[in-house]
């Protein structure tokens, strides 16, 4: 009981010697963006009524939904990815950030439409403040270990969106068994927790296909009957250490060189976060000097630099391209989506070896790391496409049996079934 007392004196005693910076919003009406600005009054009285003010528009704008983000600089395309299906609920929502250092960067390179709530000095103890009454539940797209922060809150539904669907490590951590809702595209995003022995119950799951992919058309034809095919070189970035580093972006000088010299021509999407290091950045510009060069030589349209990486979203390159290289990436599963041939890279491991590891790649012309097989691969890619037919059935393993706008549809419905209880 005493402790308890304590507790609650202690509660007490900050509220009223609290000097910390108090969470602030960001787009949220009535309420101006930003800390509170300096005044006269005591830091201590001027943030208690910043507080009370930014409770009472919170209460007023009533959000039911919101995105909880711990993540870092990956926020501009984790939380742009998901904020517009999301919203195609018709839900209001908010998104709560937890890195004030990150959130001029966040805005600065986003297009989020949803009022931002940057938590304070007192990080997740801010929420206090900040949870809404009328919110029901928070979409997780980057799987921090800060996130458990927000689930500490155990009156709203925490539902895990990933950013993307992959056989990367990221699809299949620990941690998400956490959640109280795991959302996948297809049987293929069950079945990869219990290939890595991650026991987490059938009924978490929600088979939901993959919005994002909704607006990827099929292949106009046959490859082999196109006079000149695109192909799509989109590689994935390094990772955050090298167990999983399945990037091929130091090939890309070669692979859009082989491409090239066979007649296509070539879109070349890198991984938006590549741009953060100096050795990727170089290999990226050596990729488009190859891709300029012969553009000036030849005529060749080749597409990269702003229009590939900002201009066009993934479904843009994706509608585009009438083929794919690609690595162990999201990317590949939103191209299943056309039923386009496509190979991916296996940088560290042989072709078997590989397929058996990585589902999306049974179906996959797989080239090895030091591009020995470079032209076997291409003339499958390009010309003869004999898993054409796999790629129908794999196309429903990964992505559910949704086509045209059904799974964006069937997103926003369950949005809107959570949020209304």
């Amino acid at each position: 009981m005493a402790d308890a007392v304590k507790a609650v004196l202690a509660r007490i005693k900050e509220r009223f010697t609290d000097r910390s910076t108090p969470p602030y919003s960001i787009g949220l009406p009535g309420m101006p963006d930003g800390p509170p600005e300096p005044s006269r009054l005591p830091a201590v009285i001027r943030n208690r009524r910043h507080r009370r003010r930014l409770r009472a528009a919170l209460r007023e704008y009533a959000p039911t939904i919101g995105m909880a983000y711990a993540g870092r600089a990956g926020a501009p395309w984790q939380l742009g990815m998901w904020e517009p299906y999301l919203l195609a609920s018709g839900e209001p929502c908010v998104i709560f950030h937890l890195h004030e250092k990150y959130l001029d960067f966040v805005r600065a390179n986003s297009d989020l439409k949803s009022p931002i709530i940057q938590l304070g000095g007192h990080r997740f103890g801010d929420l206090r403040d900040v949870l809404a009454p009328s919110l029901t539940s928070l979409y997780y797209v980057q799987n921090a270990k800060n996130n458990a922060g927000y689930m500490r809150h155990r009156h709203v539904t925490h539902v895990w969106l990933n950013h993307g669907d992959s056989d990367k490590p990221a699809n299949f951590n620990p941690r998400h068994a956490k959640y109280d809702v795991l959302v996948v595209c297809g049987q293929a995003g069950i079945d990869r927790y219990a290939k890595h022995g991650i026991t987490i119950p059938r009924e978490k799951f929600e088979i939901l296909g993959r919005p994002q992919a909704s607006d990827i058309e099929p292949a106009r034809g046959p490859i082999a009957s196109l006079d000149q095919p695109t192909v799509l070189y989109a590689p994935t970035w390094q990772g955050v250490d090298e167990t999983v580093n399945f990037s091929s972006l130091e090939r890309g000088p070669e692979i859009v060189q082989a491409l090239a010299d066979r007649g296509a021509r070539v879109i070349f999407r890198p991984h938006p976060l590549s741009y953060r290091w100096a050795k990727r950045r170089k290999a990226i510009k050596a990729t488009h000097d190859v891709l300029r060069k012969h553009r000036e030589a030849t005529g060749v349209e080749h597409v990269f630099g702003q229009v590939a990486d900002k201009d066009w979203s993934v479904a843009d390159c994706c509608n585009h391209a009438d083929a794919l290289i690609s690595d162990v990436s999201s990317v590949v599963s939103d191209f299943l989506q056309s039923e386009k041939p496509y190979a991916m890279t296996t940088m560290k491991t042989g072709v078997d070896e590989f397929r058996a590891e990585y589902s999306v790649a049974e179906t996959a012309y797989v080239l090895l790391g030091d591009l020995s097989n470079l032209d076997d691969v291409l003339d499958d890619l390009l010309k003869n496409d004999p898993l054409a037919e796999a790629r129908s059935e794999k196309k429903r393993y990964v992505l559910g049996d949704f086509t045209g706008h059904e799974s964006a549809d069937a997103f926003a419905a369950y949005v809107r079934r959570l949020a209304q209880g």
